[in-house]
C-alpha cells in the first residue's frame, strides 16, 4: 500500500526490516518475498542496478528453500525487470511460464499477475492485440479475487493496450 501510496522510503525500510526479520529467524521464503517486493520498489526508482542485485538474491533463496517452481526464480521483480532493460521477448517467456506454473497450482491471483506481466511484454513488443487477448483472460482469473493491488494493475495495463490500440 505505501507504494501505492507513493511513499517509497517508507515502503523500502519496511520491505528491508521484513528481509532482516526472516533472515533472522531464518524463513527463507520470507525473506525472499520480502526482497521480491523490495526489487519491485527499486525497479519503480529507477536503480536498476539494485534490483538486478535484489532479483538474484531472491532468486538464490527460491533456489535454497525450492519453493517457487518457475525458471524465473522470483518471476514477478524479475519479469519487471526484464521489460524495464529491454529484454520483451525474454519477459514475455518467463511471464508465460509463471502463468502455466499458477494455474497448476489453481493461484487465480498468481496467474492473473502473470497473464498481466505477459500483457506487458506483448505490449512492449508491439503486439497490443494479442496483449488484449491475454488480458482478458487475466481479469477472468482476478474477478473473484479481493486484491486491490491485481485488480489496480490490470487496470493499467488494460488502459495502456487500449491506448495502444487506439481506442
Amino acid at each position: 500500500l505505501l507504494v501505492w501510496q507513493g511513499n517509497l522510503d517508507e515502503a523500502k525500510k519496511l520491505y528491508q526490516d521484513a528481509g532482516a526479520i526472516a533472515r533472522t529467524i531464518n524463513q527463507k521464503a520470507q525473506e525472499a518475498d520480502a526482497l521480491d517486493s523490495l526489487a519491485h520498489l527499486l525497479i519503480i526508482e529507477g536503480d536498476l542496478t539494485g534490483a538486478a542485485k535484489t532479483c538474484q538474491e531472491v532468486r538464490a533463496l527460491d533456489e535454497a528453500v525450492g519453493t517457487r517452481n518457475t525458471p524465473a526464480g522470483s518471476w514477478p521483480s524479475f519479469i519487471e525487470f526484464l521489460l524495464e532493460t529491454g529484454q520483451a521477448p525474454q519477459a514475455e517467456t518467463f511471464a508465460r511460464d509463471a502463468a502455466q506454473q499458477a494455474a497448476k497450482n489453481q493461484s487465480l491471483v498468481g496467474q492473473a499477475n502473470a497473464e498481466d506481466l505477459l500483457a506487458c511484454s506483448l505490449l512492449a513488443q508491439g503486439k497490443p492485440g494479442k496483449a488484449q487477448e491475454v488480458i482478458a483472460r487475466a481479469a477472468v482469473h482476478a474477478q473473484e479475487s479481493k486484491n486491490l493491488h491485481v485488480r489496480l494493475s490490470l487496470s493499467i495495463t488494460r488502459a495502456r493496450i487500449r491506448v495502444a490500440l487506439g481506442d
